[in-house]
Protein backbone atom coordinates (compact mmCIF):
# COMPACT_ATOMS: atom_id res chain seq x y z
CA UNK A 1 0.00 0.00 0.00
CA UNK A 2 1.15 3.50 -0.71
CA UNK A 3 2.01 6.15 2.01
CA UNK A 4 -0.79 8.32 1.61
CA UNK A 5 -3.31 5.67 0.55
CA UNK A 6 -4.58 5.15 4.30
CA UNK A 7 -5.19 9.28 4.22
CA UNK A 8 -8.04 8.36 1.36
CA UNK A 9 -11.33 9.15 2.85
CA UNK A 10 -9.90 11.23 5.85
CA UNK A 11 -11.58 14.56 6.95
CA UNK A 12 -9.18 17.53 7.41
CA UNK A 13 -11.17 20.46 9.90
CA UNK A 14 -14.62 18.65 9.24
CA UNK A 15 -14.92 20.08 6.05
CA UNK A 16 -12.31 18.36 3.67
CA UNK A 17 -12.86 14.70 2.91
CA UNK A 18 -9.83 13.32 0.41
CA UNK A 19 -10.92 11.12 -2.70
CA UNK A 20 -7.53 10.84 -4.54
CA UNK A 21 -4.03 11.41 -4.73
CA UNK A 22 -3.21 13.82 -7.12
CA UNK A 23 1.04 14.14 -6.99
CA UNK A 24 3.28 13.35 -4.29
CA UNK A 25 7.02 15.36 -4.14
CA UNK A 26 9.69 14.62 -1.37
CA UNK A 27 8.31 17.08 0.94
CA UNK A 28 4.66 17.53 0.18
CA UNK A 29 1.42 15.19 -1.38
CA UNK A 30 -1.35 16.84 -2.78
CA UNK A 31 -4.84 15.08 -2.80
CA UNK A 32 -8.07 15.68 -4.53
CA UNK A 33 -10.34 16.85 -1.86
CA UNK A 34 -14.17 17.22 -1.70
CA UNK A 35 -15.31 20.67 0.40
CA UNK A 36 -18.23 19.92 2.06
CA UNK A 37 -19.23 23.36 2.44
CA UNK A 38 -18.41 24.87 -0.20
CA UNK A 39 -20.25 21.62 -2.46
CA UNK A 40 -17.00 21.55 -5.25
CA UNK A 41 -13.79 19.61 -5.45
CA UNK A 42 -10.60 21.23 -4.66
CA UNK A 43 -7.00 20.57 -4.31
CA UNK A 44 -5.60 20.18 -0.50
CA UNK A 45 -1.39 20.43 -0.49
CA UNK A 46 0.00 18.66 2.94
CA UNK A 47 3.37 18.82 4.58
CA UNK A 48 4.58 15.31 4.57
CA UNK A 49 4.33 14.03 8.42
CA UNK A 50 8.18 12.89 8.00
CA UNK A 51 9.43 16.75 6.70
CA UNK A 52 7.13 18.66 10.00
CA UNK A 53 10.70 18.86 11.56
CA UNK A 54 12.21 19.76 8.64
CA UNK A 55 13.01 23.33 8.84
CA UNK A 56 14.23 23.89 5.14
CA UNK A 57 10.90 21.60 3.94
CA UNK A 58 8.44 23.46 6.22
CA UNK A 59 10.06 27.71 4.87
CA UNK A 60 9.27 26.37 1.41
CA UNK A 61 5.84 24.77 2.02
CA UNK A 62 4.87 28.51 4.48
CA UNK A 63 6.87 30.12 1.47
CA UNK A 64 4.56 28.73 -1.27
CA UNK A 65 1.00 29.86 1.06
CA UNK A 66 2.42 33.68 1.46
CA UNK A 67 3.33 33.76 -2.16
CA UNK A 68 -0.15 32.23 -3.18
CA UNK A 69 -2.09 35.03 -0.87
CA UNK A 70 -0.56 37.66 -2.73
CA UNK A 71 -2.27 36.57 -6.05
CA UNK A 72 -5.61 37.05 -7.54
CA UNK A 73 -5.62 37.23 -10.68
CA UNK A 74 -7.70 34.34 -13.27
CA UNK A 75 -4.34 32.83 -14.51
CA UNK A 76 -2.56 31.72 -11.55
CA UNK A 77 -4.30 29.12 -9.40
CA UNK A 78 -6.07 30.15 -6.26
CA UNK A 79 -5.86 29.97 -2.55
CA UNK A 80 -9.12 29.07 -0.95
CA UNK A 81 -7.98 28.03 3.04
CA UNK A 82 -5.29 27.09 4.82
CA UNK A 83 -4.02 24.92 8.24
CA UNK A 84 -1.31 25.23 10.28
CA UNK A 85 -2.64 24.51 13.81
CA UNK A 86 -1.61 20.39 14.18
CA UNK A 87 0.84 17.84 12.50
CA UNK A 88 -1.66 17.86 9.25
CA UNK A 89 -0.53 21.16 7.68
CA UNK A 90 -2.30 22.11 4.70
CA UNK A 91 -3.46 24.53 2.35
CA UNK A 92 -6.19 24.37 -0.01
CA UNK A 93 -6.09 25.55 -3.86
CA UNK A 94 -9.05 25.70 -6.51
CA UNK A 95 -8.95 22.47 -8.62
CA UNK A 96 -7.44 22.42 -11.98
CA UNK A 97 -8.72 20.01 -14.52
CA UNK A 98 -6.98 19.67 -17.67
CA UNK A 99 -3.79 19.02 -19.49
CA UNK A 100 -0.48 20.60 -19.61
CA UNK A 101 0.85 22.37 -22.04
CA UNK A 102 3.83 19.89 -21.94
CA UNK A 103 1.08 16.93 -22.99
CA UNK A 104 -0.34 19.28 -25.41
CA UNK A 105 3.36 20.16 -26.93
CA UNK A 106 4.17 16.07 -26.80
CA UNK A 107 0.79 15.41 -28.70
CA UNK A 108 1.15 18.00 -31.58
CA UNK A 109 4.36 18.84 -32.11
CA UNK A 110 5.95 22.03 -33.02
CA UNK A 111 2.75 24.59 -32.56
CA UNK A 112 1.71 27.50 -34.81
CA UNK A 113 2.76 31.11 -34.47
CA UNK A 114 -0.77 31.91 -34.08
CA UNK A 115 -1.48 29.22 -31.17
CA UNK A 116 1.79 30.57 -29.65
CA UNK A 117 0.38 33.65 -29.12
CA UNK A 118 -2.79 32.75 -28.27
CA UNK A 119 -1.35 30.68 -25.58
CA UNK A 120 0.83 33.12 -23.78
CA UNK A 121 -1.08 35.96 -23.77
CA UNK A 122 -3.10 34.42 -20.96
CA UNK A 123 0.34 33.42 -19.24
CA UNK A 124 2.27 36.34 -19.23
CA UNK A 125 -0.10 38.28 -18.28
CA UNK A 126 -0.49 36.33 -15.37
CA UNK A 127 3.64 36.08 -15.08
CA UNK A 128 3.41 40.09 -14.79
CA UNK A 129 1.23 39.81 -11.73
CA UNK A 130 4.01 37.46 -10.33
CA UNK A 131 6.52 39.86 -10.91
CA UNK A 132 4.62 42.90 -10.10
CA UNK A 133 4.59 41.42 -6.60
CA UNK A 134 8.09 41.01 -5.98
CA UNK A 135 8.29 37.02 -6.41
CA UNK A 136 10.05 34.81 -9.14
CA UNK A 137 8.57 31.96 -10.17
CA UNK A 138 11.92 30.01 -10.61
CA UNK A 139 10.14 27.13 -12.32
CA UNK A 140 8.55 28.25 -15.60
CA UNK A 141 7.84 25.35 -17.73
CA UNK A 142 4.77 23.60 -19.84
CA UNK A 143 5.03 21.20 -17.15
CA UNK A 144 3.47 23.80 -14.53
CA UNK A 145 0.96 25.51 -17.34
CA UNK A 146 -2.27 23.97 -17.68
CA UNK A 147 -4.78 24.11 -19.98
CA UNK A 148 -8.11 23.72 -19.07
CA UNK A 149 -11.14 22.49 -20.78
CA UNK A 150 -13.16 25.60 -20.43
CA UNK A 151 -10.95 27.43 -22.47
CA UNK A 152 -9.21 29.37 -19.10
CA UNK A 153 -5.53 28.71 -19.02
CA UNK A 154 -3.49 28.68 -15.53
CA UNK A 155 -0.22 29.03 -13.94
CA UNK A 156 0.46 26.56 -11.36
CA UNK A 157 3.29 25.35 -8.66
CA UNK A 158 4.90 28.08 -6.89
CA UNK A 159 6.52 25.53 -4.34
CA UNK A 160 9.97 27.12 -5.04
CA UNK A 161 8.93 30.33 -5.93
CA UNK A 162 10.65 33.08 -4.05
CA UNK A 163 10.05 36.86 -2.85
CA UNK A 164 13.23 39.19 -4.41
CA UNK A 165 13.30 41.04 -1.15
CA UNK A 166 14.11 37.62 0.86
CA UNK A 167 17.18 36.67 -1.11
CA UNK A 168 20.66 37.36 -0.21
CA UNK A 169 22.90 38.95 -2.11
CA UNK A 170 25.53 36.65 -1.59
CA UNK A 171 26.28 33.66 -4.11
CA UNK A 172 24.30 30.52 -2.96
CA UNK A 173 23.78 26.96 -4.11
CA UNK A 174 22.13 26.35 -7.47
CA UNK A 175 18.68 26.74 -7.15
CA UNK A 176 16.02 24.12 -7.39
CA UNK A 177 14.72 23.81 -10.73
CA UNK A 178 13.96 21.53 -14.11
CA UNK A 179 17.33 21.78 -15.55
CA UNK A 180 16.06 22.06 -19.10
CA UNK A 181 14.57 25.96 -18.67
CA UNK A 182 16.81 27.14 -15.66
CA UNK A 183 18.45 30.67 -16.81
CA UNK A 184 22.05 31.15 -16.83
CA UNK A 185 22.08 32.46 -13.61
CA UNK A 186 19.93 29.97 -11.80
CA UNK A 187 22.10 27.35 -13.27
CA UNK A 188 25.29 28.91 -11.60
CA UNK A 189 23.38 29.92 -7.88
CA UNK A 190 23.45 33.60 -8.67
CA UNK A 191 20.74 35.60 -7.12
CA UNK A 192 17.84 35.81 -9.15
CA UNK A 193 15.07 38.46 -10.20
CA UNK A 194 11.94 38.60 -12.65
CA UNK A 195 14.48 38.11 -16.12
CA UNK A 196 15.28 34.66 -14.50
CA UNK A 197 11.43 33.69 -15.41
CA UNK A 198 11.77 35.75 -19.14
CA UNK A 199 14.74 32.85 -20.23
CA UNK A 200 12.72 30.20 -18.77
CA UNK A 201 10.02 31.41 -20.55
CA UNK A 202 11.94 32.15 -23.67
CA UNK A 203 12.92 28.32 -23.67
CA UNK A 204 9.29 27.51 -22.95
CA UNK A 205 8.75 29.93 -26.66
CA UNK A 206 11.47 27.63 -28.39
CA UNK A 207 9.94 24.22 -27.16
CA UNK A 208 6.09 25.53 -28.27
CA UNK A 209 8.01 26.90 -31.61
CA UNK A 210 9.93 23.89 -32.56
CA UNK A 211 8.76 20.82 -30.31
CA UNK A 212 11.83 20.31 -29.15
CA UNK A 213 14.51 21.23 -26.43
CA UNK A 214 17.13 24.27 -26.92
CA UNK A 215 19.65 21.85 -24.49
CA UNK A 216 19.25 18.02 -24.45
CA UNK A 217 21.74 15.89 -22.90
CA UNK A 218 21.62 12.77 -20.80
CA UNK A 219 23.90 14.79 -17.87
CA UNK A 220 21.68 17.22 -16.07
CA UNK A 221 25.03 19.14 -15.47
CA UNK A 222 25.92 19.73 -18.80
CA UNK A 223 22.72 21.01 -19.92
CA UNK A 224 23.00 23.30 -17.19
CA UNK A 225 26.85 24.36 -18.76
CA UNK A 226 24.60 24.74 -21.98
CA UNK A 227 22.56 27.22 -20.22
CA UNK A 228 25.39 29.38 -19.52
CA UNK A 229 27.40 29.16 -21.84
CA UNK A 230 26.24 27.43 -25.39
CA UNK A 231 24.11 29.75 -27.54
CA UNK A 232 21.46 27.62 -29.07
CA UNK A 233 20.51 26.84 -32.60
CA UNK A 234 18.01 29.43 -34.02
CA UNK A 235 14.54 27.98 -34.11
CA UNK A 236 13.61 28.58 -37.61
CA UNK A 237 16.63 25.90 -38.46
CA UNK A 238 15.42 23.39 -36.06
CA UNK A 239 11.87 24.07 -37.44
CA UNK A 240 11.84 26.16 -40.75
CA UNK A 241 7.94 27.18 -40.46
CA UNK A 242 9.45 29.46 -37.31
CA UNK A 243 9.18 33.51 -39.01
CA UNK A 244 12.09 35.03 -38.54
CA UNK A 245 10.47 37.62 -36.29
CA UNK A 246 9.60 35.11 -33.86
CA UNK A 247 13.23 33.56 -34.52
CA UNK A 248 14.18 37.35 -32.83
CA UNK A 249 11.80 37.39 -29.98
CA UNK A 250 12.81 33.73 -28.67
CA UNK A 251 16.72 34.47 -28.88
CA UNK A 252 16.18 38.14 -27.28
CA UNK A 253 14.33 36.17 -24.28
CA UNK A 254 17.20 33.45 -24.17
CA UNK A 255 20.25 36.26 -24.05
CA UNK A 256 22.61 34.76 -21.36
CA UNK A 257 22.78 38.66 -19.80
CA UNK A 258 19.66 39.17 -17.85
CA UNK A 259 20.06 42.63 -18.83
CA UNK A 260 19.81 42.00 -22.60
CA UNK A 261 16.52 40.21 -22.34
CA UNK A 262 12.87 41.89 -22.52
CA UNK A 263 12.90 44.20 -19.49
CA UNK A 264 9.06 42.68 -18.34
CA UNK A 265 6.76 39.64 -19.15
CA UNK A 266 4.69 42.66 -20.48
CA UNK A 267 7.80 43.94 -22.77
CA UNK A 268 7.89 40.39 -24.15
CA UNK A 269 4.14 40.46 -24.90
CA UNK A 270 4.59 43.13 -26.67
CA UNK A 271 7.51 41.67 -28.94
CA UNK A 272 5.24 39.19 -29.56
CA UNK A 273 2.28 41.36 -30.77
CA UNK A 274 3.95 43.87 -32.21
CA UNK A 275 6.18 41.48 -34.45
CA UNK A 276 3.17 40.79 -35.83
CA UNK A 277 4.20 36.81 -35.40
CA UNK A 278 1.73 34.55 -37.31
CA UNK A 279 2.12 31.61 -39.43
CA UNK A 280 4.31 32.09 -42.85
CA UNK A 281 2.18 31.79 -46.14
CA UNK A 282 2.60 29.33 -48.66
CA UNK A 283 3.12 30.80 -51.91
CA UNK A 284 -0.07 29.46 -53.83
CA UNK A 285 0.59 28.23 -57.63
CA UNK A 286 -0.69 30.32 -60.06
CA UNK A 287 -4.00 28.38 -62.56
CA UNK A 288 -3.46 27.26 -65.67
CA UNK A 289 -3.92 30.24 -67.23
CA UNK A 290 -1.20 31.77 -65.43
CA UNK A 291 0.77 28.99 -66.30
CA UNK A 292 0.36 28.93 -70.19
CA UNK A 293 1.12 32.98 -70.27
CA UNK A 294 4.51 31.95 -68.55
CA UNK A 295 5.02 29.20 -71.39
CA UNK A 296 4.38 31.39 -73.95
CA UNK A 297 6.24 33.71 -72.73
CA UNK A 298 9.51 31.53 -72.42
CA UNK A 299 8.64 30.15 -75.96
CA UNK A 300 8.34 33.45 -77.69
CA UNK A 301 12.07 34.22 -75.98
CA UNK A 302 13.15 31.12 -77.40
CA UNK A 303 11.64 32.30 -81.06
CA UNK A 304 13.57 35.21 -81.05
CA UNK A 305 16.70 34.09 -80.01
CA UNK A 306 16.28 30.55 -82.30
CA UNK A 307 14.99 32.06 -85.47
CA UNK A 308 12.01 29.11 -85.44
CA UNK A 309 8.96 29.60 -87.65
CA UNK A 310 5.85 30.05 -85.98
CA UNK A 311 4.13 26.64 -86.91
CA UNK A 312 7.53 24.49 -85.23
CA UNK A 313 6.90 26.60 -82.15
CA UNK A 314 3.69 26.02 -81.77
CA UNK A 315 4.50 22.02 -81.67
CA UNK A 316 6.97 23.12 -79.16
CA UNK A 317 4.21 25.09 -77.04
CA UNK A 318 1.68 21.74 -77.32
CA UNK A 319 4.41 19.22 -75.75
CA UNK A 320 5.98 21.66 -73.34
CA UNK A 321 2.37 22.38 -72.21
CA UNK A 322 1.57 18.63 -71.96
CA UNK A 323 4.67 18.06 -70.04
CA UNK A 324 3.49 20.61 -67.53
CA UNK A 325 0.48 19.32 -67.12
CA UNK A 326 1.86 15.75 -66.42
CA UNK A 327 3.87 16.76 -64.43
CA UNK A 328 1.31 18.70 -62.30
CA UNK A 329 -0.87 15.71 -62.55
CA UNK A 330 2.28 13.80 -60.75
CA UNK A 331 2.80 16.34 -58.34
CA UNK A 332 0.00 16.34 -57.04
CA UNK A 333 -0.57 12.65 -56.54
CA UNK A 334 2.35 12.39 -54.89
CA UNK A 335 1.08 15.73 -51.87
CA UNK A 336 -2.18 13.24 -51.74
CA UNK A 337 -0.24 10.45 -50.98
CA UNK A 338 2.05 12.51 -48.90
CA UNK A 339 -1.09 13.41 -47.05
CA UNK A 340 -2.90 10.22 -46.82
CA UNK A 341 0.75 8.72 -45.07
CA UNK A 342 2.12 10.89 -42.95
CA UNK A 343 4.49 10.72 -40.33
CA UNK A 344 3.18 11.84 -36.32
CA UNK A 345 5.16 12.18 -33.03
CA UNK A 346 3.19 10.02 -30.26
CA UNK A 347 2.22 12.10 -27.30
CA UNK A 348 3.72 11.49 -23.84
CA UNK A 349 1.03 10.11 -21.45
CA UNK A 350 3.26 8.54 -18.59
CA UNK A 351 2.38 9.90 -15.16
CA UNK A 352 -0.48 11.43 -16.23
CA UNK A 353 -3.60 10.78 -14.27
CA UNK A 354 -6.36 9.29 -15.98
CA UNK A 355 -9.95 10.09 -15.59
CA UNK A 356 -11.37 9.89 -19.23
CA UNK A 357 -10.07 10.28 -22.67
CA UNK A 358 -11.52 13.43 -23.28
CA UNK A 359 -9.32 14.84 -19.76
CA UNK A 360 -6.90 14.19 -21.85
CA UNK A 361 -6.75 16.58 -24.84
CA UNK A 362 -5.77 14.22 -27.47
CA UNK A 363 -7.10 15.16 -31.28
CA UNK A 364 -9.62 12.44 -31.76
CA UNK A 365 -9.16 12.93 -35.77
CA UNK A 366 -5.52 12.18 -35.05
CA UNK A 367 -5.42 9.36 -32.04
CA UNK A 368 -7.65 6.68 -30.95
CA UNK A 369 -7.39 5.63 -27.16
CA UNK A 370 -7.83 2.18 -25.77
CA UNK A 371 -7.40 1.38 -22.27
CA UNK A 372 -6.00 -1.40 -19.69
CA UNK A 373 -5.94 -1.73 -16.57
CA UNK A 374 -3.64 -3.71 -14.16
CA UNK A 375 -3.10 -3.81 -10.13
CA UNK A 376 -0.79 -1.48 -8.87
CA UNK A 377 -2.39 0.86 -6.30
CA UNK A 378 0.56 2.35 -5.17
CA UNK A 379 -0.31 4.08 -9.07
CA UNK A 380 -3.78 4.02 -8.65
CA UNK A 381 -5.04 6.57 -11.57
CA UNK A 382 -1.85 7.28 -13.10
CA UNK A 383 -1.01 5.63 -16.69
CA UNK A 384 2.18 3.52 -16.41
CA UNK A 385 2.60 2.20 -19.72
CA UNK A 386 1.92 3.20 -23.45
CA UNK A 387 2.19 1.84 -26.82
CA UNK A 388 3.70 3.17 -29.22
CA UNK A 389 6.22 4.62 -26.72
CA UNK A 390 6.11 8.33 -26.02
CA UNK A 391 8.10 10.69 -28.51
CA UNK A 392 8.26 7.97 -31.72
CA UNK A 393 7.71 9.59 -35.16
CA UNK A 394 4.91 6.77 -35.99
CA UNK A 395 3.68 6.44 -39.58
CA UNK A 396 0.28 6.93 -40.30
CA UNK A 397 -2.32 6.75 -42.30
CA UNK A 398 -5.75 9.03 -43.21
CA UNK A 399 -7.72 7.70 -40.13
CA UNK A 400 -6.56 8.02 -36.24
CA UNK A 401 -3.63 6.38 -34.67
CA UNK A 402 -4.29 3.59 -32.19
CA UNK A 403 -2.73 4.17 -28.74
CA UNK A 404 -3.37 1.46 -26.04
CA UNK A 405 -2.62 2.96 -22.40
CA UNK A 406 -2.08 0.70 -19.13
CA UNK A 407 -3.44 2.70 -16.27
CA UNK A 408 -2.67 1.64 -12.33
CA UNK A 409 -6.01 0.48 -10.88
CA UNK A 410 -7.04 2.12 -7.26
CA UNK A 411 -7.51 -0.24 -4.28
CA UNK A 412 -11.22 -0.03 -3.71
CA UNK A 413 -12.90 2.93 -1.85
CA UNK A 414 -14.22 2.04 2.14
CA UNK A 415 -17.81 2.38 1.31
CA UNK A 416 -19.30 0.84 -2.05
CA UNK A 417 -20.58 3.52 -3.79
CA UNK A 418 -24.04 4.27 -5.61
CA UNK A 419 -24.19 2.99 -9.14
CA UNK A 420 -27.93 3.63 -9.52
CA UNK A 421 -28.88 5.46 -12.41
CA UNK A 422 -25.82 4.39 -14.59
CA UNK A 423 -26.00 2.17 -17.44
CA UNK A 424 -24.18 -0.96 -17.49
CA UNK A 425 -21.29 0.48 -19.41
CA UNK A 426 -20.80 3.20 -17.37
CA UNK A 427 -20.73 1.73 -14.13
CA UNK A 428 -18.52 -1.28 -15.40
CA UNK A 429 -16.24 2.10 -16.75
CA UNK A 430 -16.57 3.21 -12.85
CA UNK A 431 -15.01 -0.02 -11.60
CA UNK A 432 -12.63 -0.86 -14.36
CA UNK A 433 -10.07 1.96 -12.28
CA UNK A 434 -10.49 -0.43 -9.25
CA UNK A 435 -9.44 -3.68 -7.94
CA UNK A 436 -12.35 -5.64 -8.04
CA UNK A 437 -14.42 -8.48 -10.37
CA UNK A 438 -17.83 -7.37 -11.46
CA UNK A 439 -20.72 -9.52 -12.74
CA UNK A 440 -24.31 -8.62 -13.86
CA UNK A 441 -27.31 -9.97 -12.67
CA UNK A 442 -30.56 -9.10 -15.06
CA UNK A 443 -33.99 -8.48 -14.07
CA UNK A 444 -37.20 -7.06 -14.94
CA UNK A 445 -37.57 -3.42 -13.71
CA UNK A 446 -40.97 -1.41 -13.28
CA UNK A 447 -39.81 2.06 -14.69
CA UNK A 448 -36.07 1.49 -15.84
CA UNK A 449 -35.21 0.82 -19.64
CA UNK A 450 -32.88 -1.81 -20.48
CA UNK A 451 -29.09 -1.41 -19.61
CA UNK A 452 -29.64 0.45 -16.34
CA UNK A 453 -27.94 -0.45 -12.89
CA UNK A 454 -30.81 -0.25 -10.61
CA UNK A 455 -28.86 -2.09 -7.43
CA UNK A 456 -25.68 -3.79 -6.73
CA UNK A 457 -23.97 -6.14 -3.99
CA UNK A 458 -22.78 -4.98 -1.72
CA UNK A 459 -25.21 -1.73 -1.48
CA UNK A 460 -24.42 1.57 -1.72
CA UNK A 461 -22.84 2.45 1.20
CA UNK A 462 -21.91 -0.73 2.50
CA UNK A 463 -18.28 -1.80 3.03
CA UNK A 464 -17.01 -2.45 -0.26
CA UNK A 465 -16.00 -5.71 -1.55
CA UNK A 466 -13.65 -7.42 -4.19
CA UNK A 467 -16.64 -9.09 -5.53
CA UNK A 468 -19.33 -6.85 -6.93
CA UNK A 469 -22.41 -7.42 -8.65
CA UNK A 470 -24.69 -5.07 -10.82
CA UNK A 471 -28.06 -5.65 -10.87
CA UNK A 472 -29.33 -4.09 -14.42
CA UNK A 473 -32.88 -3.50 -16.12
CA UNK A 474 -34.14 -6.04 -18.80
CA UNK A 475 -37.60 -5.92 -19.83
CA UNK A 476 -39.49 -8.70 -21.70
Amino acid sequence: MALYDTYLGRVFSDRYTLVSIIGEGESSVVFGAFDRVAGQTVALKMLAPDRLADPEATRRFLSEIEVLSLFDHPNIVKLLDVSLEDDNKYFVMEYIEGITLKTHISTKGALSEGEILFLMRPILSALEEVHAKGVVHCDIKPQNVVLVGSGEIKLMDFGISRLVSSQSTEPSEVTLGTVQYVSPEQAEGKPLDHLSDIYSFGVMLYEMATGTLPFTDDDSGRIAAMHVSSSPIPPSLVHPAVSPALDAVILHAMEKDPLARPSSAGALLYELESHKVTAPQKEQIPENADIKARIGAVLRDLRRQLHLPSCLMGVLSALLLCVVICLSCLFSALSRQKENMTFIRTPDLLGESYTSTEALGLDSDRYRLSVEYVSLPSKGGKIIDQSPKPDKRVRRKDEPLDICITVARYSLPGQMPSLAGLTEEAARDYLARYECEVSTVYAEHTYLPDGYVFASEPSAGEKSTKKITLYVSKNG
